[in-house]
Parts: structure tokens; sequence; C-alpha cells
């Protein structure tokens, strides 16, 4: 069966950082595990962690931080993972699959990627900005707690079953989800046991072409 549609994480599957909000903590020096605590135990909603976040970057600058300055430090601190070959994910194409980025990551990192490596869809969390300068808000994308719920949203869109030709790839256990409405999962580099349990096929690999060629391989 051919997928229609290729589902990727971004932060530790297209990228070599895990956590594109935790580079950007580290650039600023702060410590965001108490907001992240906080998060997880149900005691905030996730648009009050995030703008929990902005607010821990605003306070270590003690004054504006331009939307371009965290744009510079995204693009040029995490490279993206890269096939032997370039655009080795274009090769999706071919098999007549749409690619899809469901990230909880920050959407101007995920958008570059989309860009780089030709994502038909990108969703992923923004944080807003006046002027140029970022304000504690933003708008909530992707919940990293419920990112079935977008992908169930885009197979809708466009006219696949639950579970019918899609691939997920992800590699923590908030992309279970996901994987549960595919009709292949791969978690690549699995970072916690509940998503080795879960996936159909574990890939360990630097390289992208292993997941490529595994998707192909699910296509013929």
């Amino acid at each position: 069966m051919r997928p229609r549609l290729t589902v990727f994480d971004m932060d530790g599957v297209l990228t070599r950082s895990i956590s594109s909000w935790q580079y950007v903590h580290e650039h600023f020096g702060v410590d965001n595990s108490e907001n992240l605590r906080r998060y997880l135990a149900g005691e905030i909603d996730y648009m009050e962690f995030l703008r929990s976040d902005v607010r821990l970057w605003l306070s270590a600058r003690g004054g504006p931080v331009r939307a371009q300055d965290i744009i510079s430090v995204l693009q040029g601190g995490i490279p993206p993972k890269e096939g032997h070959r370039g655009g080795s994910i274009l090769k999706l194409h071919s098999l007549g699959s749409a690619i899809a980025i469901i990230s909880g990551g920050i959407f101007w990192l995920a958008r570059m990627i989309g860009e780089r490596y030709g994502a038909d869809y990108v969703f992923a969390n923004e944080i807003y900005c006046r002027d140029g300068f970022l304000v504690p808000d933003g708008r909530m994308v992707v919940d990293p707690k419920n990112k079935s719920a977008v992908l169930a949203g885009l197979q809708r869109r466009l006219g696949i079953g639950r579970g019918g030709e899609t691939v997920s790839v992800g590699d923590t256990e908030q992309d279970v989800g996901m994987f549960e409405l595919s009709a292949l999962s791969i978690a690549v580099d699995p970072k916690d046991e509940a998503v080795r349990k879960r996936c159909m096929l574990i890939i360990n690999s630097d390289s992208l072409l292993p997941v490529v060629q595994a998707i192909e391989d699910f296509g013929r």
C-alpha cells in the first residue's frame, strides 16, 4: 500500500536537537524545569506553559527580545538531519505521499525545516510578536499531549481513513497517538520505552535515508 501521507515529528527526528524550546532556554541560560513539571502535572495548560517559557527569556534578557533574534538562534544552532544524499525525503513525493510536520516545537524552526524538506503541511506552535518583539503569548497549534488530533484533522482534510495510507515517524511517547492513526509507525532513535513498545519499526540512525527506505519498502 502506497502511503498518501507521511507525518514527521520535528525535534529529534528531523533535527539533531531533541527540543527547540530547550535549545532557546540554554541560549538564554534559563531553567524551565518548574514550568515543565507544572504542565505535566496538569497544574497549568499548554498555553500557560508557553507563556511561562517566553517570560523566562524576557526576564533573562531584562528587556525586549526581537523575534529575529530567536529565529537566528534556531537557524544557526540546530542543524537538520540529512541523508547521505540531499533531498532524500523528497523521494516520498514520488510515491504519491504528502509530507507533513506535526511538532510541539517552535513554528519558526518548523517552517524552516519544512522548506528544506519540501513539507506540504507544517503544524507547530506560534509565539506572538508586537512590532517585531516577543510578547508572552502565542497560539497552540499542536498540544504535545494530543498530536493525534492534528493528524486526524489532516486525514479528514485529505480524505484518508483512520490508520489507512498514513505513515508516522516520531521518537517520544508524545508521538504514540499519531502511531495509532497510522498504517506504519516508525520510531527514530526512540527516547523512551513507551514509544519503543507502541511503534511497528525502530530505526537507530543519524541519517534519514533508512527511514525513507523503510517507507519506500512499505509502499511496494
